[in-house]
Parts: structure tokens; C-alpha cells; sequence
């Protein structure tokens, strides 16, 4: 898309609103996003969901397979230099194994990251669905280009008051990206983070995107998210959300009890 093509769009997109004399409300907008992926009805009906996918990060690409079941449970499953960490929401409790390190126990999750996985729990329908009965609100922050296509920008924050901004393209309705701020990396603090989404395609009703691009100051490249399949109302085995048994440490390795 050239620049001089998006100046004329952009300016179409604002002389039509100056024109109507009204600008749409921040629930309405959603609900548009909601319409323009498949709808209510359709996003509801979804009881389970696998996908499968890369993420390319500084220093390499992680395999990634994900497990959803309604109403909120999640498995993650990473897999590098061949071994595959494990993270899993049952809906309550989270546990993780993340072998890369030589840490090869699973262990549960609390804090912040057990509240992390729990906010990733709600995968399908997200915080705008349904706002007030997940305890989110919803502001309209006004018009505004994302990446030169015209846009509207709408602020959501959830019920732990979290705030994320999204940006809504003004003639399809779907998401073009979002900006939050998460913990950043060896305890520096929270971090902006932008992520750009695009290659929407339809699976059964419903629109997904396949490509999400990550970016922030403390990366010198993007993460890049590359989904190859989704699977809808797949059967989801119950074991995947049991946190395992800690290995068994052969003889040879075990350190002895210290001597009283």
C-alpha cells in the first residue's frame, strides 16, 4: 500500500465521520470486532480448540501447540533443542515444567505468573466479550492510524486493572494490534509492548489471526508468532491439565542426606 494511497484513505475515513457528525461508542466498536470475526453465536459455540505454530525469537524458533477448553483451560507446550516445556491451566491451579535450564521437575504456579496463565485461560473470547460480567470497561480513546491504516483506538481494562489499548480498523472491523505493559525481563520493570496482528483466515465461522508481531524496547528484533493450523472442537484428553510426578533421580546421581 503506497503512502499516498493511505493519505487518501485516511482522509476519506475522517470526511465520512465529520460528515455523520457522530462517532460510534467503545462497546459498539467491539461488537463490531466481535461480527467482523464470526460473531457471538458462532465464537460461543467453540467448546475446544488446538493450535499449532512457531515463534521466532532472537536466538532462534520455539515449536508451540496449544490446548484450549471451555470455559478456561489452557496448556502451552514449547519445544526446543528437543526438549518441550510445558505450561497448564486447569481452570484453578497452573504448574509449568520448563526442562531448557536442566530443571527437568514440574512445579506449580503462583503470583504473577499463575495470574498470567489465567488471563491467557480466556483464549477464544478475550476480555471485550462480555465486558461487565468479566469485570472489564471499555474507553474510546478516538480515531487514530495504526501502521497508516485508519483506525479507531479503544482502551479495555480488565478486572485486575490492567490496561490495554487496541486499535480497530475503521472499515473491516477487525483487530490491527494492541500496546500493553508487562514485566520486562530480569526484574527491570514493566515494559510496553506492541503486537501487530494480520493474516486473518476463516476457520469454520470464525476469522483467526495467524501472524502476530511483537516488539519492545528491550528487543532488537520482533517475535514473530506464525500459527500453521487451528482445530476446533477437538477432544481435549483430561490428563493434559495434570501437573506429573517429579522424575525419578537415578542412584547414581542422587546427592546424600547430609550426616546428623
Amino acid at each position: 500500500m503506497t503512502n499516498r494511497f493511505r493519505r487518501r484513505e485516511a482522509a476519506s475515513f475522517a470526511l465520512i465521520l465529520a460528515l455523520s457528525g457522530c462517532a460510534p461508542s467503545a462497546r459498539s466498536i467491539l461488537e463490531r470486532n466481535l461480527e467482523a470475526m464470526g460473531g457471538r453465536d458462532a465464537i460461543r459455540k467453540v467448546e475446544s480448540l488446538k493450535v499449532v505454530g512457531s515463534q521466532k525469537i532472537e536466538g532462534g524458533t520455539i515449536g508451540l501447540v496449544g490446548y484450549w477448553r471451555r470455559p478456561n483451560q489452557l496448556r502451552w507446550e514449547l519445544e526446543a533443542d528437543g526438549l518441550v516445556g510445558v505450561q497448564a491451566y486447569d481452570g484453578e491451579r497452573a504448574w509449568a515444567l520448563m526442562p531448557f535450564g536442566g530443571d527437568f521437575t514440574p512445579r506449580p504456579l503462583e503470583g504473577e505468573a499463575l495470574a498470567e496463565l489465567a488471563a491467557q485461560a480466556d483464549l477464544l473470547e478475550g476480555p471485550t466479550f462480555d465486558l461487565a460480567a468479566k469485570g472489564a470497561s471499555a474507553l474510546l480513546l478516538g480515531r487514530e492510524a495504526f501502521d497508516g491504516v485508519p483506525a479507531w483506538k479503544v482502551e479495555v481494562t480488565d478486572a485486575r486493572g490492567r490496561k490495554t489499548v487496541h486499535w480497530y480498523d475503521g472499515q473491516s472491523g477487525l483487530e490491527l494490534g494492541n500496546r500493553q505493559r508487562r514485566p520486562g525481563p530480569g526484574g527491570m520493570g514493566e515494559i510496553e509492548v506492541v503486537t501487530r496482528l494480520s493474516d486473518y483466515r476463516r476457520v469454520g465461522p470464525i476469522l483467526f489471526a495467524f501472524r502476530s508481531e511483537e516488539s519492545s524496547p528491550t528487543s532488537s528484533a520482533p517475535t514473530i508468532l506464525t500459527l500453521q493450523s487451528i482445530e476446533l472442537d477437538i477432544e481435549v484428553p483430561d490428563d493434559l491439565w495434570i501437573m506429573p510426578p517429579a522424575p525419578e533421580i537415578p542412584e547414581e546421581f542422587r546427592i546424600p542426606a547430609p550426616s546428623v
